[in-house]
């Protein structure tokens, strides 16, 4: 449940690029503002599950020099439980009953850096207020849908012809440094998988519903240490959840010898995104909505406190 006053902001990489991929990438100033153009008619919408769903960039502000952007995400949607409440004491509970047309709606605030990475022009940093429901899928379909409908732009190909383009926006979650760089610097040693199956009738004399484990155990037996292992990890994580694996646990020996064997939720990919992301923790003063109609200028200030710090780190 989210907490009336306390957020955790996760951080992404946002990559900029075309389509066709030979078309030359805009500026994320250039996109944003677009979206914003859209947000003010209240039209930047991305609707899904037969429109029982709706993503809204609600709302969009550019600092006056153009060097960062705040947008306000709002997800309502219909299929959502009708929300309960329980008294404390004597454990009485009521619900509230979503009206015609409603839906159980949450918002977040991201905050985004206008200004390239040093390292790559097409690459920019970016603060999202973690909220479920909001996470890194919703928020990077939302925009790119919203993108494609205002931000198309002609260019001429090397043989100067016109042709016509769009920008593709891509988030790349920025992993913690603790958990990855722990890895990177000791030896994977093992990845094992693990998915649980209900049985039915039929397993012995009593009608018994019993779990059933089933394992799956990959052997390192290269990347095992450094960068390279990281982009392992994430790869196979990626291939067991679509295999139907629920669960993942890495077997591996950091730089002091000791091994351990840590073990992740990867069933959802937010589950795991939230427990392997980069993460700040921030606090307001007045209680925060579940889900809030205006840009909160307190949120905004925490976020671009946390960005500023994160993009000045990456510098040093």
């Amino acid at each position: 449940m989210l907490h009336r006053v306390e957020r955790t902001a996760l951080h992404y990489d946002v990559g900029v690029g075309s389509s066709p991929a030979h078309a030359p990438a805009q500026s994320l100033l250039t996109i944003i503002r677009a979206v914003a153009e859209l947000s003010s008619k209240g039209e930047a919408i991305w609707r899904r599950n037969k429109g029982k769903s709706v993503i809204r960039i609600a709302r969009v502000r550019i600092h006056n020099n153009g060097s960062r952007a705040v947008l306000l995400f709002q997800h309502s949607d219909r299929d959502a439980a009708d929300p309960s409440f329980s008294e404390l004491v004597t454990g009485e509970t009521r619900t509230e009953q979503k009206g015609l047309g409603e839906g159980v709606a949450v918002s977040a605030h991201m905050v985004i850096d206008l200004t390239p990475s040093a390292r790559n022009p097409h690459v920019y940093q970016a603060v999202l207020e973690h909220v479920p429901g909001l996470t890194k899928y919703y928020v990077e379909q939302a925009l790119q849908s919203v993108v494609r409908k205002v931000a198309g732009y002609r260019f001429a190909d090397i043989n100067g012809l016109s042709g016509q383009a769009y920008p593709v926006l891509s988030f790349s979650t920025r992993l913690q440094e603790s958990l990855f760089a722990e890895v990177a610097k000791g030896q994977l040693n093992q990845i094992v998988f693990i998915r649980h199956e209900q049985l039915g009738d039929g397993f012995d004399n009593e009608p018994a519903v019993l779990p059933k484990e089933e394992t799956y155990r990959l052997q390192a037996v290269a990347e095992r240490s450094g960068k390279g292992v990281v982009a392992l990890m994430n790869r196979l994580i990626k291939s067991g959840r679509d295999k139907g694996y629920t669960s993942a646990k890495f077997v591996f020996t950091n730089e002091d010898g000791k091994t351990k064997q840590p073990t992740f939720d990867i069933s959802r990919a937010e589950n795991f995104e939230a427990f392997v992301a980069k993460a700040s923790q921030f606090e307001v003063e007045d209680d925060l909505a579940q889900c809030e109609a205006e840009i909160r200028a307190d949120v905004s200030r925490k976020l671009d406190a946390l960005l500023q710090r994160h993009v000045a780190g990456l510098a040093a």
